[in-house]
């Protein structure tokens, strides 16, 4: 059990030094380095404003407001703040180019390893739970269902997550600057502990399922809708198997998640009934 878990561990760090290496070999260009442009006078578009958003919670403004309605027009789209918070801390390693590097290094390990032991969980071995955690890090289109199921849809698929038709590589999906960086890890994190709840069925990992949900509220919209759906169904099956302390506690674990949401939701609901937001949307539009 030890050598399993330092094997593991290496290779999370292994990971996170994989996606950390092109920034070193980028690096060694000529003139400043700067993660967030392709050449002079190109930038990734979503990670600039994903940026922007970093320096307005460095600026005191700790709720991102109009930073999506470029992307999702004609209507804004508000992001939450926990994960440009988090960024914002990492910035100590050298601004937010430094938290865009180290950010790469550790949410991938991060990533990689919360994989394995949900991985692990569901399939009850470590070698399969290995090659699918690796499988997911470095070629995560793999995982998405295919268009169609035809022998030609199902090789286009293949090839497509191997390598992007387009010629531009999927296979450091965990280097996209925030999103999915941070939400993903959180997501993983939360339904890792919401596992633990029901098979331990101890108060403690309960309560750090209701924390981590409650989280999700404040950093991707997806994220939260998709396990709120999954604690409802998970709900309705013990109520239909009648084991009603099962049934309670994941009532008590949606109910504090949603009390401790209820801020951000407030606040959301609000700012899209303001003018200016909805001037935002349709000028960007």
């Amino acid at each position: 059990m030890l050598k399993e878990t330092k094997i593991i561990l290496l290779l999370a760090l292994l990971v996170g030094l994989i996606y950390v290496f092109p920034h070193i070999i980028y690096s060694f260009q000529e003139g400043p380095y700067n993660p967030l442009y392709i050449s002079p006078g190109r930038a990734f578009l979503d990670e600039s404003i994903y940026a922007a958003g970093v320096q307005e919670v460095l600026e005191g403004n700790f709720v991102p407001t109009d930073l999506g309605t470029l992307e999702h027009k004609p209507g804004p789209f508000i992001y939450g703040p926990f994960p440009f918070i988090v960024m914002a801390l990492l910035t100590f390693c050298g601004g937010i180019v430094g938290a865009i590097i180290l950010s790469d290094f550790l949410f991938a390990a991060f990533g990689f390893l919360l994989f394995y032991l949900l991985a692990k969980k569901l399939l009850a071995s470590h070698q399969l739970a290995l090659i699918s955690s690796l499988i997911f890090t470095f070629w995560y289109r793999l995982f998405i269902p295919p268009s169609t199921f035809s022998p030609s849809g199902l090789l286009h698929h293949f090839i497509s997550a191997l390598w992007n038709g387009s010629g531009t590589s999927v296979h450091f999906w965990f280097s996209r600057f925030l999103h999915p960086q941070i939400p993903l890890v959180l997501m993983l994190g939360t339904v890792y502990a919401l596992y633990l709840a029901l098979e331990q069925h101890k108060w403690r990992y309960y309560s750090l399922t209701a924390l981590l949900l409650a989280l999700n509220f404040y950093s991707y919209l997806y994220n939260w809708t998709y396990l709120l759906v999954l604690s409802g169904l998970l709900m309705l099956c013990t109520l239909l198997q009648r084991k009603k302390d099962w049934f309670l506690k994941l009532t008590f674990t949606l109910l504090v998640s949603l009390l401790l949401a209820v801020p951000y939701i407030l606040n959301a609901l609000a700012l899209h009934t303001l003018d200016i937001t909805a001037r935002s949307g349709i000028e960007y539009g």
